[in-house]
């Protein structure tokens, strides 16, 4: 616990704590486990007593999970009863070593009250007499009648906190995914709870921290006790915000350096308010939005240049049959109605292709019939006209006219024509 401690110091000074200290603590037959002793057999009144009511108090404490339980003189402020019998056993809580512990300070506040239905609630701090570890502590008034004897006193240990905080270590299950968890901190923003972190991986988890500017004297108090419970300060902006009241949500760096998303609220606990705080790695959270996008980039990469030569294939397969019919057309126009456009398809291109090839084929039969028509003419002008007259008048002169200086006419009647 640190200090120089005076040994003398921690030794019963009045036959109270010489008797309870001796028969129940020095030489209870059971150093490890003292609760299991009933009666010291020292044919005492208060072996009597205790042998009577010891097994309830210890059911009780087993059931509903409390460290210790306490009766507490309140004229002497004598602990003349504990289920654990630790070193606090026959303490003197006004003015011995435990008077400034957290249990000395519910047995002060139940001391100035009166009330029969008065409970007050001291906050963790570690507690000497169980070996400096956390503990927090619940207090009533007891009556006798109407006469004011004592105090009960229950020990609160960390452990039931830190299994509905870790949800008994089963953080994926409880949707904490692998990275977030919740942790509890004191008006003194100092954590009330264990962290994920530090149960999962201590040495990683203090490697950690101390980067982030955790002095060695905190490292060197969370190795001693086993957790960073009331040791290690949370400077948050989320611990400054629930502390001060403050509910909401927000991203935020952690006490460990790491951006995080992060809920807060206050918790109030009787006379004094905590602040709750959630939150799991930014990382974690937006990995499916950052796998999803890295999944698109993937697919985009390789499907463009898919895209891109299906567009260049279907393209050609587009612009062949055009190209063909535009080369066939440009012959059309040069003269050549004989021409074809092949395509081996049943689309809208192939019947395009299909029917102007039937038009090259109707082109192609009326130039022939122009053609026989054309020589039919030409044959019907020579039967009646000289060849150079016929081709006078082809050429476009609508009067054939000649002169000529001598002229033979020839008279001819014919007989059976009659003009």
């Amino acid at each position: 616990m640190g200090g120089n401690p005076s040994l003398a110091t921690y030794f019963p000074t009045n036959p109270i704590s010489k008797y309870l200290k001796y028969f129940y603590t020095a030489n209870n037959p059971y150093p490890k486990e003292r609760e299991k002793l009933d009666n010291a057999k020292d044919g005492s009144d208060y072996s009597k007593i205790h042998e009577e009511y010891h097994a309830r108090f210890r059911r009780l404490a087993k059931v509903f999970d409390y460290y210790d339980i306490f009766l507490v003189d309140i004229d002497t402020g004598n602990v003349l009863y504990t289920v654990k019998k630790e070193v606090d056993f026959g303490a003197d809580l006004i003015s011995g070593p435990f008077s400034d512990t957290g249990l000395a300070k519910a047995f002060q506040a139940v001391r100035k009250s009166r009330d029969p239905m008065f409970v007050t609630a001291i906050d963790f701090e570690k507690y000497k007499p169980s070996y400096g570890n956390a503990a927090a502590f619940v207090a009533t008034t007891v009556f006798d009648g109407d006469k004011f004897i004592g105090a009960l006193i229950i020990q609160l240990p960390p452990d039931r906190i830190d299994q509905i905080m870790n949800a008994h270590n089963e953080w994926e299950k409880v949707g904490l995914g692998k990275t977030g968890e919740a942790i509890l901190i004191g008006p003194d923003r100092v954590m009330r709870s264990t962290p994920r972190f530090f149960i999962e991986d201590p040495e990683k988890y203090l490697q950690t921290v101390a980067q982030q500017g955790v002095s060695p004297q905190t490292i060197a108090l969370i190795k001693s006790s086993g957790s960073p419970m009331l040791d290690q300060k949370i400077n948050t902006p989320a611990a400054e915000n629930a502390l001060a009241g403050k509910t909401g949500t927000a991203p935020l760096i952690d006490y460990r350096g790491v951006p995080v998303l992060s809920s807060f609220q206050p918790i109030k606990l009787g006379d004094f308010e905590w602040g709750l705080i959630a939150k799991m790695d930014q990382a974690e959270i937006f990995k499916g939005v950052n796998d999803l996008a890295r999944r698109l980039l993937v697919m985009a990469a390789i499907l463009i240049p898919l895209i891109a030569f299906f567009s260049s294939w279907i393209a050609r397969k587009f612009l062949t049959p055009i190209r063909r019919l535009i080369a066939a057309t440009h012959q059309v126009e040069a003269g050549n109605t004989e021409v074809e456009v092949k395509v081996d398809s049943t689309d809208e291109f192939g019947q395009l292709s299909q029917s102007f090839n039937q038009m090259a084929r109707t082109l192609t039969q009326k130039e022939q019939t122009i053609q026989t028509q054309i020589g039919e003419n030409n044959r019907l002008l020579l039967n009646i006209l000289p060849p150079k007259a016929a081709e006078r008048l082809k050429n476009g002169e609508l009067e054939v006219v000649d002169s000529f200086a001598n002229v033979t006419v020839l008279f001819a009647d014919i007989e059976g024509l009659i003009p």
